[in-house]
């Protein structure tokens, strides 16, 4: 299954990044890209990742990620107030709970099951922070 993701910005400072199928290396460079104008704008926001209709996660794309979160760990730090992400199966919610147990984002996280419980998560994330 190809991929695609699109970022949803209508709900500013909270922004949606959905990613469907699997992404190539050129959709995961311009994925890493739409989050890096997410960050240089500047402003305080919250990230909700849904996951539900994404296929497997290549090797370039597990890399180019963690390089892209080292690289910007203190503006991440400064500016994103959280990071939510949306899995629907019990299983990779584990897996990714684990993962971040043993390497944690340097802003706060959570993963939910629906979309709908991730917004309320984000809110109350952008609130909290004024």
């Amino acid at each position: 299954m190809s991929g695609s993701f699109r970022v949803d910005d209508s709900r500013w400072p909270i922004a949606v990044i959905t990613v469907e199928g699997v992404l190539d290396d050129v959709q995961v460079d311009a994925y890493v890209a739409a989050g890096t104008q997410l960050l240089e704008r500047g402003e305080p926001y919250v990230v909700v990742i849904d996951l539900r209709a994404m296929g497997t996660v290549t090797a370039y794309a597990r890399a180019r990620n963690t390089q892209w979160a080292e690289a910007h760990r203190e503006q991440l730090h400064r500016t994103c107030r959280g990071s939510v992400f949306v899995i629907t199966s019990p299983l990779l919610r584990f897996v990714t709970m684990t993962a971040l147990l043993l390497a944690p984002l340097p802003m706060p996280y959570a993963v939910r099951r629906e979309l709908d419980e991730a917004l309320v998560w984000a809110e109350a994330q952008r609130a909290a922070k004024g």
